[in-house]
This record gives C-alpha cells, structure tokens and sequence, in this order.
C-alpha cells in the first residue's frame, strides 16, 4: 500500500511539472516593448521601402539582422510559440537576402509576405498590452 501511494505520488508529481512546462512554453509573454520595437521596424521596413526599390540590398540587410535580433532575443524568454514565429519570419527574410539577382517583383511579393507575418506578430503580440 506504501509503494502504491508513493508511486501514485510520484506519477502526480512528474504530470504537474509537465503542465507547467507546457503552460511557460505555450502561454503568451507579458507585452514587452523592446520586442515590440523591433518588431515594428521590421514589419514598417518590409512594407514600406524608402523608394520604390523593393531589392534595395541595405533594406533586405536590415530586415535580416532585425529577424536575426527577434530569434536571439525570444530564444532567452522561453516560449517556443514566440521562438518559433520569428524563426519563419528569419527564413522569409534570409531567402529574400540571399537571393541572387531577385527580380523586383519577387522582391515586392517576399517583401508582402514578410510584412503580413509581422503584422500578424503585431496584432497578436500587441494584445499582451491588456
């Protein structure tokens, strides 16, 4: 009876502790500005080019390293659901990087994309605001 109780025990405490780790990987984060920030710069960078150059190279640069900054950042605030987002977005944006003489459409319909992800992101992220 001892060994039934303490093994019924164990088995309650193994599944709390994974709803807990479910719960800290799958609920959102409380709103955080400087994410937020980052966020926007991206999103207003893939929408709206400086001019109407949809390949210009320092642009396409810039959104990378914003991607790259959003995967670092969210890797350290343990949701994998955040992580996992701005891992699609760093794809998106690494692919429209690194193609080789993109034509400015595809520039154009890679950089769409990328804006609707993130305004996406935003609208979800930003009701963590409440």
């Amino acid at each position: 009876m001892k060994n039934t109780l303490l093994a019924g025990a164990l088995v309650i405490g193994l599944s709390s502790c994974s709803a807990i780790d479910f719960l800290q990987n799958d609920l959102p984060d409380n709103f955080d500005n400087v994410e937020f920030g980052y966020l926007v710069e991206l999103n207003v960078l893939a929408s709206e080019p400086v001019i109407e150059d949809y390949c210009r190279g320092a642009e396409l640069r810039r959104m990378d390293f914003l991607s790259s900054v959003l995967v670092k950042y969210s890797a350290n605030t343990l949701n994998r659901n955040t992580t996992n987002i701005y891992k699609d977005i760093k794809s998106l944006t690494t692919e429209l990087k690194d193609k080789q003489e993109p034509s400015p459409a595809y520039c154009k319909i890679k950089r769409q994309s990328i804006a609707k992800a993130t305004d996406s992101a935003l609208e979800t992220f930003g009701r963590r605001m409440k």
